[in-house]
């Protein structure tokens, strides 16, 4: 797993690296949303109807850190053609708006 900024908040994702051109775009698209604007608990999809591909992204918890970085939890799903996985991490927004992935965990 990376640890970064990523535009889309999650690209550390082990099943995030095998999503190419248009799904990869939907996915950090979906992603970003959620991070950054999402309720705890809200679900939000995503879909690529060219590839079949989809998923969902659902942020877990919010929180501030003791050094007063606000923080969220999520969860993603991402439905491939013959599998299904499945993570949850932590990512930190950071001075200019973007996430840090500082953990992940895609089984």
């Amino acid at each position: 797993a990376t640890v970064g900024t990523v535009a889309g908040g999650a690209g550390g994702f082990y099943a995030t690296r095998a999503l190419m051109g248009s799904d990869r775009a939907a996915y950090e698209r979906t992603a970003q949303k959620g991070l950054a604007q999402a309720d705890d608990g809200q679900i939000l999809e995503w879909q690529n109807p060219k590839t079949g591909n989809s998923g969902i992204f659902r942020t877990i918890r919010s929180f501030k850190m003791a050094d007063g970085r606000y923080c969220r939890q999520y969860r993603a799903t991402v439905s491939f053609e013959k599998n299904v996985r499945s993570g949850v991490g932590m990512a930190c927004r950071q001075d200019g708006g973007q996430w840090q992935v500082v953990s992940d965990d895609f089984s």
